[in-house]
């Protein structure tokens, strides 16, 4: 991301479109609950929506604002990176 920042015009939404197809899995919820009882690792969905959801670009690129499902306060985000 850090590197995405500091181009001309940085494409955010190919960036995160890009970011989410990497981690697309199709499975059932059956076999996801499964796996949520013997895998260590997160389920590919919040692999993605738990991480893209502490940048500002990703609410600035989807208009992402308060009432949405994706939304998480400010101050509630994650800023490590």
């Amino acid at each position: 991301m850090e590197v995405l920042k500091k181009q001309a015009s940085p494409d955010y939404y190919k960036f995160f479109r890009a970011y989410a197809k990497a981690w697309l899995r199709s499975t059932s919820r059956k076999n996801t609950e499964a796996m949520a009882e013997s895998d260590e690792h997160s389920p590919s969905i919040l692999r993605v929506n738990r991480v893209v959801c502490n940048f500002q670009e990703f609410y600035d690129t989807y208009e992402i604002k308060e009432g949405n499902g994706m939304y998480v306060p400010p101050e509630e985000r994650i800023q490590i990176w």
